[in-house]
């Protein structure tokens, strides 16, 4: 994609101004324009939150505006990396809604199920515009718990940001005792 995107010749700017509203509202517009921007033959890639995002990928994750769902993958960017004790992931973009960034550390699971957990957190905050709090707990359900500690970032060590406890469902195991 780097070698792409120094082709480019031209650019198109979007931007949806307005002053106390609707951000997520604001955020529908933005991913429909910029969608459709991205159709267009030559549009090499989609540079936003920083981030340069391949055409196709930007509108197929628009798609999710039609589900009645947020585009939270046009908007968030979610970072996985591997740490010597296993995966870690986080946000990038929850700024844009006032919020602060996620981070889960070090967790022992695979990649799609960490993904999966951490972009279910950040629809639910983002639908529910909830503001999460350090000591409290956030799950998936009522049983699920995960304690939320605010502090330094680890993989965005410039800023504060909450932490997510997490620990991975027990292995299941064909033997008895």
């Amino acid at each position: 994609m780097v070698e792409v995107t120094k082709s480019h010749k031209a650019h198109i700017v979007v931007a949806v101004l307005g002053d106390g509203e609707d951000t997520k509202e604001k955020g529908l517009i933005y991913t429909e324009i910029m969608s459709a921007c991205s159709m267009q033959e030559n549009a090499i890639g989609v540079f936003t939150s920083g981030l340069v995002f391949e055409p196709n990928y930007y509108i197929d994750s628009a798609q999710m505006i039609k589900e009645q769902a947020l585009p939270i993958f046009n908007w968030i960017w979610f970072g996985l990396y591997q740490t010597d004790k296993g995966i870690s992931a986080y946000t990038y973009g929850m700024d844009v809604f006032g919020k602060y960034e996620l981070e889960i550390i070090d967790a022992d699971e695979n990649p799609g199920k960490l993904m999966e957990f951490i972009s279910s957190i950040v629809s639910y905050i983002l639908l529910t515009d909830v503001d999460l709090q350090d000591g409290e707990t956030i799950g998936l359900s009522k049983k699920d718990k995960h304690k939320i500690t605010l502090s330094k970032g680890i993989a965005l060590p410039e800023q504060d940001t909450l932490k997510i406890a997490y620990e991975a469902e027990p292995k299941k195991s064909w033997w008895r005792k």
